[in-house]
């Protein structure tokens, strides 16, 4: 019966930096807002890196991450990178609110876990460990990404000590490929890179690909 428009919702909107690194993110942030902030493009490349290819930059100026991952189109960016960061989504009602992981909040193409009084109020990014980095790449037709994968490295001593990986564009949701990580974590480096076909057989399996 109504047509609200939230954006103008006060302090849903912006960026913030906790000490302990974790990147607040208000729902109706514009992806334009994290391609181009200081402190995204310093602490979290990869997302600004991420955010500069989402669709074209008419997108960019009006749309919202916020929105991005509430309309859980299968064929998107910021869902599947922001799961390597073990990303949380902050959901608020009327009296109440309740922090998941981002992988929780996506139930199927264009549905969520968000209950009808509820609205995705934040999202919470922590830093990656001492010595890691992430990537996201992503093979698309024009501006419709038609896979994405995003990896996270945590190196040491020669080992990858610590390795997430999420699928996206592919299945219905992205999701994190726990069986490849857990073929790669703890691998000496020369081993990791010789198990990788290994890995993305498995994650092949668990992407549920549409045709």
């Amino acid at each position: 019966d109504y047509l609200v428009n939230v954006k103008p919702i006060p302090g849903l909107a912006g960026i913030r930096l906790e000490p302990d690194g974790t990147l607040r993110i208000g729902a109706a942030t514009t992806h334009r807002s994290l391609e181009r902030d200081p402190s995204v493009r310093e602490r979290f490349p990869a997302l600004a890196r991420m955010e500069a290819d989402v669709a074209n930059v008419r997108v960019r100026e009006v749309g919202t991450l916020g929105g991005n991952l509430c309309f859980a189109e299968p064929h998107a960016d910021p869902g599947t990178l922001l799961q390597v960061y073990d990303a949380r989504a902050k959901i608020e009602k009327s009296g109440g609110q309740r922090i998941i992981p981002l992988e929780e909040l996506f139930v199927g193409p264009f549905e969520t876990g968000l209950e009808g009084d509820e609205l995705l109020t934040e999202i919470l990014v922590p830093p990656l460990p001492p010595r890691s980095e992430a990537a996201y790449l992503k093979f698309g037709l024009l501006e419709r990404p038609s896979v994405g994968v995003a990896v996270a490295l945590t190196l040491e001593d020669g080992l990858l000590r610590d390795v997430r990986i999420a699928v996206g564009c592919v299945g219905p949701v992205p999701r994190r490929m726990r069986d490849a990580e857990a073929l790669l974590r703890g691998k000496e480096i020369d081993n990791g890179v010789a198990l990788l076909p290994e890995a993305g057989r498995m994650a092949a399996r668990v992407a549920d690909a549409i045709t």
